[in-house]
């Protein structure tokens, strides 16, 4: 953690960077997803200021302004959280009609069949208690790498990301577009924007078809 604190995102870039230009190239295409843009765009910025030519990509990244850390803390962790705990219920809920088919179907007979329905629900009570501990605590940190993680997810709020002559290309979720998160980009560099449906957390997961068409776009166009 504390080696993590002394580098900062400039240098962690310069680090990226100088591992590039080992191959000898002097083009590149670069994909920077989520906070892992923050990165991507720094290190865009640095490539061409050592004469590269850069293609950058930055899929559903805000700009870490206020605006952008606001988005992130007060709409994307609470959706999170959401999410996981519905996903958890409708678990719950498959798991139950099982167990009710499964009496109904006389497979057990007596006192056997509840002495299987108690243990069903007693295993059940364990397991989902136990996942919703996990879901509760979103966003905190419960191993050194996720405590890693994190503090990364810090680290590139609190940066602030310097004009460049880098061309930002977004692929943005609807979600995204619709509160406009190409503003803040656009005080920076030139912005080109590519939309697709969904939100944050499903546009690459339920969108995928719609994901590859903007991306064999984006690598399609003039540079």
């Amino acid at each position: 953690m504390g080696q993590l604190d002394a580098v900062s995102l400039e240098q962690r870039a310069a680090e990226v960077v100088s591992a590039l230009k080992l191959g000898g190239a002097d083009s590149f295409n670069l994909i920077g997803e989520c906070v892992g843009g923050i990165l991507a765009y720094e290190v865009a910025k640095q490539l061409i200021e050592r004469g590269a030519k850069v293609n950058l990509m930055l899929m559903d990244t805000w700009c870490p302004t206020a605006r952008g850390v606001a988005h992130y803390r007060n709409c994307v962790l609470p959706k999170t959280l959401r999410i996981e705990r519905a996903r958890l219920k409708r678990m719950a809920g498959r798991d139950l009609v099982c167990v009710a088919l499964s009496l109904l179907s006389g497979r057990t007979a007596g006192h056997a069949r509840w002495k299987y329905l108690r243990d069903c629900w007693l295993t059940m009570r364990r397991v989902y208690r136990a996942w919703g501990k996990q879901i509760n605590t979103v966003g905190q940190a419960k191993t050194p790498v996720e405590a890693l993680g994190l503090r990364y997810i810090e680290q590139t709020f609190a940066h602030r990301p310097g004009q460049s002559e880098v061309a930002v290309n977004l692929l943005l979720s609807a979600e995204s577009m619709n509160l406009d998160a190409a503003a803040d980009w656009r005080r920076l560099a030139t912005v080109q924007t590519y939309g697709v449906p969904g939100n944050h957390h499903n546009y690459l997961r339920a969108h995928a078809g719609e994901c590859a068409l903007a991306l064999k776009r984006w690598l399609a166009s003039p540079k």
